[in-house]
C-alpha cells in the first residue's frame, strides 16, 4: 500500500516540477530575447527595457557599457 501511494505522489509531482524551466523568460514576446543588462534590469534585442522582476546578471548577459551589441544606456527605449 505504500508503494502504490509513494508512486502516485511520484506521478503527481513529476510534471510540477518537470515544467517549472518553461516559464516565460525576459524579453521573450516579440521582443527577440535578452541583449544586455542595464543595471539590474533586461535590455531586450528591440531595445526596450523588460518588465520583469528578475534581476539581471551582467556576467551572463553584459552590460550596456560594452554590452553585446555595443548599445548605450541612454539610447535604451522605455
Amino acid at each position: 500500500m505504500r508503494l502504490l501511494l509513494f508512486a502516485v505522489a511520484l506521478a503527481i509531482a513529476t510534471p510540477t516540477v518537470l515544467s517549472r524551466g518553461n516559464g516565460r523568460q525576459p524579453c521573450d514576446r516579440g521582443a527577440g530575447g535578452i541583449s544586455h543588462c542595464h543595471g539590474d534590469r533586461f535590455v531586450c534585442k528591440n531595445g526596450r527595457l523588460s518588465g520583469s522582476q528578475k534581476v539581471c546578471n551582467p556576467a551572463e548577459h553584459g552590460t550596456d557599457s560594452g554590452g553585446k551589441n555595443g548599445t548605450r544606456a541612454d539610447s535604451v527605449r522605455r
